[in-house]
């Protein structure tokens, strides 16, 4: 079963962000088992050529391989798509219309503008896998940002959109477009209405723990994606505790 579906189905994931383009960091989080890794290809220092590279470090696991690509470029986005991520987090959308493109970047015609180049992708295995096609569009998870007040004001329509799959919350650039300096009880107040109103959808939910509300919090609230701590901050956080242990 994709990972996509899993989640259709009700599972809940649990993984972490990804910010260099370390392949021994993918090994090692498929060796443990980890549910997925969220390659950041917006803040962080991998770029699109790097994907293959760190798509073949994860083979032959379970782990699922999603990437937030830097923009809403739709080439970027079928571009991702015939490499076989497992799904994308598209970043800073505002608007249903912004919503659909994405989505249907992501799909064959006639559900999307996706283009046709089967027999060369490594999705397909460069041709050799004979259902591909027929599979490719609902094996892939599209997932879509709110995080600006912009999104927050069209998070209604944005969430009408039925082809894509996932609503993320981006708490940290939606607190800041909220005219708060740092997450506090105000902001975390009205991203929870905002949790409220997107779980009245079947539309599944991503976010990250903010302020006050962690990991189990989110989880029993009916979260199906969260994604805590990052490659940067683990190797920061050991770093200082070497040189500076309590």
């Amino acid at each position: 079963m994709s990972f996509r579906n899993s989640l259709m189905e009700g599972r809940q994931v649990v993984g972490t962000w990804l910010f260099a383009p370390n392949t021994i960091f993918m090994e090692l989080a498929a060796q443990v088992g980890i549910d997925f890794v969220l390659i950041d290809l917006e803040h962080g220092e991998a770029s699109l050529q790097d994907i293959p590279m760190l798509l073949r470090a994860a083979r032959g696991s379970t782990m699922a391989v999603l990437v937030r690509p830097p923009s809403h470029d739709l080439k970027t986005l079928s571009k991702l798509a015939d490499f076989g991520v497992d799904g994308v987090v598209v970043p800073k959308v505002d608007t249903a219309e912004e919503a659909r493109d994405i989505a249907s970047a992501c799909r064959y015609p006639p559900r999307g503008t996706r283009g046709m180049a089967i027999g060369s992708i490594r999705a397909s295995g460069y041709g050799t896998e004979a259902g591909y096609r027929a599979t490719a569009d609902d094996q892939m998870m599209v997932a879509v940002q709110i995080e600006t007040r912009a999104g927050l004001e069209n998070s209604k329509s944005i969430q009408q959109v039925s082809e894509v799959d996932m609503i993320f919350i981006g708490p940290n650039d939606l607190t800041a477009e909220l005219g708060y300096e740092a997450q506090c009880q105000q902001s975390t107040a009205e991203i929870d209405a905002l949790v409220d109103q997107l779980k009245s959808s079947s539309k599944l939910l991503g976010t990250i723990p903010y302020f006050g509300v962690g990991r189990q919090a989110l989880l029993d609230r009916g979260i199906s994606l969260l994604v805590i701590g990052s490659d940067i901050a683990a190797q920061r956080q050991f770093l200082q505790n070497l040189k500076s242990p309590e």
